[in-house]
């Protein structure tokens, strides 16, 4: 998810993993990598939760069914958020395809925010328009069939 415009910083489970992986294989940095097996996140896992890793039910739920993680953004454009987090999406989708992929949080709640309320300017701005060019059509119209004559015909008595 790196090397997203808008990306920060991604804070995650995995950042526990990767960093408890090298202390149980000598301090190696090659191994600050996510463990190659099942039974070894568990272990690592596990040992997080005896040593007191309470931070772990924030990222990961008690089944291990649900992974969440947290993208910090640097700045916010509505246009790139959305297109960030639909690429977002489908790459989840495509890595989990039995997994229900969901977008959560404020960013993603105020970018759909961001999006309805533009889109209600936008259609306001077409209605209002659309109306004064009625109003101004119909006055024209009115003005030439009713003003116009009774103006005729009252500077008669004045062109004589």
């Amino acid at each position: 998810m790196k090397g997203y415009e808008l990306t920060k910083r991604i804070t995650s489970i995995v950042e526990i993993l990767k960093d408890m992986n090298p202390v149980l294989n000598q301090g190696n940095p090659e191994f600050y990598t996510i463990p190659e097996t099942r039974e070894m996140v568990a272990q690592i896992m596990l040992l997080y939760g005896n040593a007191g890793g309470e931070e772990a039910e924030k990222w990961i739920d008690y089944d291990y069914r649900r992974l969440r993680f947290m993208v910090d953004m640097e700045n916010y454009n509505s246009l790139e958020a959305k297109r960030e987090l639909m690429q977002l999406k489908h790459r989840a989708e495509k890595l989990f395809p039995d997994a229900n992929v969901t977008l959560a949080g404020s960013i993603a709640q105020f970018t759909v925010m961001q999006n309805v309320v533009s889109l209600g300017q936008i259609l306001s701005f077409l209605i209002a328009m659309g109306f004064l060019t009625g109003v101004g059509i119909m006055t024209a119209l009115l003005t030439d069939y009713f003003v116009t004559p009774i103006l005729l015909v009252w500077s008669k008595p004045f062109g004589k």
